[in-house]
């Protein structure tokens, strides 16, 4: 027989769709949060990077404290 499970541990709830991260920056793709980060800097050259490869996509850095969009174009 294997082992009962601990009954005493809830299983984890998953995050909502519309949870929003409480600290740091994320990277908001089309609309959709897909990457969080730590720093502003390193959200940016991510975001920048993206928008490189594909340059059609609406790319934003989202401020989790301020709750501000910042919209990320094509470097000139």
């Amino acid at each position: 027989m294997t082992p009962a499970k601990d009954a005493a541990v809830p299983p984890a709830k998953p995050l909502h769709a519309n949870a929003y991260p409480k600290d740091g920056f994320s990277l908001v793709v089309d609309g959709r949060f897909k990457q969080h980060f730590a720093t502003l800097d390193e959200a940016q050259k991510a975001a920048v990077g993206l928008k490189i490869r594909f340059p059609s996509l609406q790319i934003a850095v989202r401020d989790s404290v301020t709750t501000e969009r910042i919209p990320v174009n094509l470097p000139e």
